[in-house]
């Protein structure tokens, strides 16, 4: 089930899942992260302090998955953000978020 958040209606959540709706389509993936990330965070997306460029190259993150599928993961703010080729962005508290332990 999913619900509208923020005030423009064009993200969607389900979960912490933001999914860019049609009228998004041409809206860069780079945008789509910072969307998500302000309304996780309930602020602007001018206000969020730290630029997306600190955490990943925008640039590339736009082009990744032109030609592929898959997804990526980096961390933002106090985020983990993975990024899917189906343009969907999974947003988890760092702090939160669990790994496996190494192999041997």
């Amino acid at each position: 089930m999913r619900r509208e958040i923020g005030d423009s209606g064009n993200i969607y959540a389900s979960g912490h899942v933001f999914s860019p709706t049609m009228n998004e389509q041409d809206v860069t993936l780079s945008e789509v992260v910072i969307r998500a990330v302000a309304r996780r965070k309930g602020v602007s997306e001018t206000d969020l302090g730290e630029p997306l460029y600190d955490a990943v190259n925008p640039d590339s993150l736009d082009t990744l998955f032109r030609d592929a599928s898959g997804e990526v993961t980096f961390r933002y703010l106090d985020l983990l953000v993975t990024v899917r080729s189906n343009r969907d962005v999974e947003l988890r508290d760092a702090d939160e978020a669990r790994t496996a332990p190494p192999s041997e």
